[in-house]
């Protein structure tokens, strides 16, 4: 997960990204990319919030989702991709 706001809506900072892990009690790595590097290597288009993509284990993007709930579809996705049920 990677984020290009922080609370404030400046760009994202790692103190950012630490506040927002512990926030949601997230034992997954989460990102600050304030300077939107990662989203501009991806079809993510950044207008529509929250947006994200599913990866596959060999690190290639599955597909990318956004609005409230897409995770849902994602991890479906995801769950397809791996071959489990």
């Amino acid at each position: 997960m990677a984020l290009s706001k922080g609370g404030s809506g400046a760009p994202a900072t790692a103190n950012d990204a630490k506040a927002y892990a512990d926030e949601l009690g997230l034992t997954m790595p989460v990102l600050a990319d304030g300077n939107l590097v990662i989203g501009g290597l991806s079809p993510m288009t950044l207008n529509t919030h929250p947006e994200l993509c599913g990866l596959a284990p060999d690190r290639s993007i599955i597909n990318c989702y956004s609005g409230h709930g897409a995770y849902e579809t994602a991890l479906a996705q995801i769950k397809i991709h791996a071959g489990v049920p």
